[in-house]
């Protein structure tokens, strides 16, 4: 579960997109718009909230980062 604007938000492929993104070398401050392009594969992301998306996946992203430094 992601947190989008202060609600819960499921997301299909989260694990998979980031194993992705880290395995290629990319940062979180430099993914933003990749981010959104991805998990709009496969989650639908309304145009109206894709930048309260993009921050809620870049705050999850550097989290999953962090883990993988350890």
């Amino acid at each position: 579960m992601v947190n989008v604007g202060g609600v819960k938000v499921g997301l299909i492929a989260v694990g998979e997109i980031f194993k992705k993104l880290y395995e290629s070398g990319k940062n979180p401050e430099d993914v933003r718009d990749e981010l959104i392009k991805e998990f709009s594969i496969y989650n639908y992301i309304p145009s109206g909230v894709q930048n309260e998306y993009a921050t809620a996946l870049m705050e999850e992203y550097k989290k999953y980062c962090k883990e993988k430094v350890k």
